[in-house]
Order: C-alpha cells, then structure tokens, then sequence
C-alpha cells in the first residue's frame, strides 16, 4: 500500500509539475510576445529618433544660415547708415557753400543793378478772365511787369 501511496504521490507530484512546466511555459510564451512588441516598438521609436535627429540638424544647419544671413544683413545696414550720415554731412557742407555762393553772386549783381528777384512774365495772349488779349493790352501788360507792377 506504501507504493501505491508513493505513486499516487509521485503522480500527484508528476501532475503540479506538469501544470507548474505548462503555466511556465504560458507564462515564456507571454513574455517572448512582450519582448517582440517592445522590441518593435523600441525600432519604431529609434526610427522615430533618427528621423528626428535629422530634422533637428537641418534646423541647426538653416539657423546657422540665417544667423550668418542676418549677421551679413546688421553689417550692411551698418555700413549703408555709416554712408548716409556721411552724405548728409556733405549735403549740409554743400548747402552751406550754396547758401554763401549764392549770397555773394547776389551781391554781386545788385552792384550792377540786377534785381534780386525775376520779373513775373504775363499769362500769355489771355486775359486773367480768359478772353484773347489784344495787341495793347500785350504792350501795357508787359509794361506793368518791367516796371514792377505800376503800369501806365
């Protein structure tokens, strides 16, 4: 009777092994599917990387063009206002000699009796009301201007 206990025992033994190997085995099975869902989705995420890596260097690589771009821009702008205030300097020099040579020529024709200002010429053959002038009011209008206005 101890035999048939001791086998009663090692098939009983036999069995939970049996049932411990095949849970095992389910519980392997499980895992190696995790393994290969992580490991795609450890591929995708490094594709995912690369991917990103790349656009991050061409970022970089368009920043650096810009920056020098903008650089190149700041000296021109710099450059460009340098000869702006430079020629506004010139200008006033300019205008400055202007100024003075145009007083001393109209000093100069006022001692040979030049006017300072030019004689306002008439309107033409018409009259201020737009009729045809004739041939005396020509004369007289042209009188009045050489006189400066006081006409007879």
């Amino acid at each position: 009777m101890a035999d048939k206990k001791d086998e009663k025992d090692v098939v009983t033994q036999l069995a939970e092994a049996q049932t411990t190997i095949t849970s095992l085995t389910t519980e392997r099975d499980t895992a190696r599917t995790q393994l290969g869902t992580v490991t795609s989705e450890r591929d995708t995420a490094r594709t995912q990387l690369a991917t990103v890596t790349t656009e991050r260097d061409s970022a970089r690589t368009e920043l650096a063009t810009r920056t020098t771009e903008r650089d190149a821009a700041r000296a021109d702008v710099a450059r460009i206002t340098a000869e702006r205030d430079r020629y506004i300097g010139e200008n006033a020099t300019l205008k400055a000699g202007q100024q003075d040579f145009d007083g001393r020529v109209r000093a100069e024709l006022l001692k040979h009796g030049v006017r300072e200002t030019a004689i306002t010429l008439p309107q033409g053959d018409k009259n201020p009301d737009g009729s045809k002038m004739t041939l005396t009011e020509k004369v007289l209008s042209q009188k009045k201007a050489m006189n400066g206005g006081a006409g007879k």
